[in-house]
């Protein structure tokens, strides 16, 4: 949905480009241009977007990061085809455009994930509506869609309800550790395995242990959220719109959770933002090595790959605890650079 947004960008510039060729102009003369109803990426990326939510309610909120990044994009395209003044109409006109394209038609897509309940009375809640004809919400809505929003109000409740607030958890993070990895997740741990039972090897006195530890390679996560950082100089410093998507993509789906930081939340959660941290390093690798013609590339290219070697010797490194592999208790120590980790 994200690489959408970021291909009708580039799309809608060069139909504005193309308007002008047509017309023989070099730029719009103050004008706000062509009014382009039709607009395949943004289209795709209200779909997708939908399919996104259905999977996982978070993505509701880079929906409506990239939904205003999207007419923010047809501004600053407006105003450089020489709209001036005129670009500002962006938010009165395309924005109820877009605001269709992304969020109505993302909105039907999750209803339609949700078509083998609605269309049958046997799921959980299916019933709520038949049995509260009279309730404001199934006169408006007719009883299957009303049941849809009582079942989501319940789901809505439950996780940021009394009830989850109220619980502990282990191996709980708080959102503001996940960028250093503050907290892992114990996933499996089988402790006290004895010298010379099941292969142990330790001296005597101390035993073996198996575990399953859930984190990141540390080198790459930290680098990373370098990078996150390096982004955020290069968009709104360098007027890079590319970090402009990735420091957006990143931050959002990080931030919604804050509210809710009063019930156990756990460092997997970050996965919604793994894939924006490597573009980010991807991006300003991209920045270090150079262009093909820069003089300091091969300065540039010896840091990168240097820092891909660390990565995956960390990599090695980390995968006992990663894997369940047999290791001594001094051989796990080594691994637990903070006692946070364990």
């Amino acid at each position: 949905a994200v690489a959408c947004v970021a291909a009708d960008r580039d799309w809608f510039q060069l139909r504005l480009a193309t308007y002008l060729r047509q017309k023989g102009a070099v730029n719009l003369n103050g004008k706000f241009g062509p009014l382009i109803f039709w607009r395949p990426w943004r289209l795709a990326a209200g779909l997708m977007f939908g399919a996104a939510i259905a999977c996982k309610w978070n993505a509701v909120y880079v929906l409506a990061a990239m939904g205003l990044l999207s007419v923010a994009f047809d501004f600053s395209s407006r105003k450089l085809a020489g709209a001036r003044a005129e670009a500002s109409k962006a938010l009165l006109i395309d924005a109820p455009i877009a605001f269709v394209k992304m969020v109505v038609v993302s909105a039907i897509v999750y209803i339609a994930s949700w078509a083998s309940w609605l269309m049958t009375d046997i799921g959980w809640g299916r019933d709520w509506g038949a049995k509260n004809p009279d309730d404001p919400l199934v006169r408006a809505l007719g009883a299957p869609l009303a049941s849809l929003w009582q079942y989501h109000k319940q789901i809505y409740d439950f996780h940021t309800g009394d009830f989850m607030a109220g619980q502990t958890h282990t191996y709980e993070a708080h959102p503001a550790t996940w960028p250093v990895m503050g907290r892992t997740i114990g996933i499996d741990a089988v402790n006290g395995i004895k010298p010379g039972t099941d292969g142990c090897e330790a001296d005597v006195g101390s035993t073996c242990l198996r575990v399953i530890s859930g984190m990141g390679t540390p080198v790459l996560w930290w680098v990373g959220l370098a990078a996150i950082i390096a982004g955020l100089v290069f968009w709104l410093a360098g007027r890079d719109w590319r970090f402009a998507i990735v420091v957006l993509g990143w931050t959002v789906p990080w931030l919604a959770w804050f509210p809710n930081a009063d019930r156990p939340l756990f460092f997997f959660y970050a996965i919604m933002m793994v894939p924006f941290t490597c573009i980010a390093l991807a991006l300003v690798a991209g920045k270090i090595i150079g262009s093909p013609s820069a003089k300091r590339r091969k300065v540039g290219t010896s840091i990168v790959f240097g820092f891909i070697i660390l990565v995956i010797l960390n990599f090695w490194f980390i995968y006992p605890v990663l894997t369940d592999e047999l290791m001594t208790r001094d051989a796990w120590s080594l691994r637990m650079w903070f006692k946070s980790w364990i």
